[in-house]
């Protein structure tokens, strides 16, 4: 025969009622700080990411009553544009070092140029040039490197109306979907040219 549990006390029942509610606070103070958090029914974490614009745009990829989404495509197209950056800056460092220039970056004593980094450079350029003036100054005050957290969801409406001289949060987004949608189409063109290349 199972062993019933204890009851718990009114003191006991009163704690655990207090542990709910602070863990709820928690949780929309984190929310409120941009952060995307999943929690069972008793507010308990069961995991915490932090959410940009283009994250959330994403996850509204269908059209709404309030701000339209971006599909996959373009939320791709601006994961691999931030990765480039990376790449050309030397945040990420894919080879191992047989191909080193001998420069060093500016701004960052020690650190190497290497092929890697010049090549991501020049596609980063390319990329650039394909979205336009207006596109590339969007992008880069999101996510460029002096971006510092710009297309995070506390920080993306006030950067984007400082850009842009837009206060509208649904013209932003519209805008951020043309900025992605223009990377897309950026990126075939790169995609193009680098098939090109290769051929004989």
């Amino acid at each position: 025969m199972a062993r019933r549990k204890p009851k718990l006390t009114a003191a006991q029942l009163a704690e655990l009622e207090r542990q709910k509610l602070a863990r709820k606070a928690y949780v929309e103070d984190m929310t409120a700080k941009g952060l995307s958090v999943k929690c069972d029914a008793a507010w308990n974490i069961i995991s915490i990411r932090r959410l940009d614009v283009f994250a959330l745009l994403h996850e509204r990829k269908g059209a709404g009553d309030k701000i339209r989404g971006i599909n996959d495509q373009q939320f791709y197209a601006i994961r691999r544009f931030e990765g480039l950056i990376a790449l050309a800056n030397g945040w990420e460092r894919p080879e191992q070092g047989f191909d080193r220039v001998d420069r060093t970056v500016e701004g960052a004593p020690g650190q190497n140029i290497t092929q890697s980094m010049i090549d991501a450079s020049e596609e980063l350029e390319f990329v650039i040039g394909k979205v336009g003036m207006v596109g590339a100054k969007v992008l880069m005050a999101l996510v460029g490197p002096d971006a510092k957290g710009a297309a995070l969801l506390t920080r993306w409406r006030e950067t984007m109306e400082r850009v842009t001289g837009e206060p509208d949060s649904r013209v932003q987004a519209a805008l951020i979907r043309w900025v992605c949608e223009s990377l897309v189409s950026a990126w075939k063109a790169l995609d193009y040219r680098s098939t090109r290349r290769k051929r004989p």
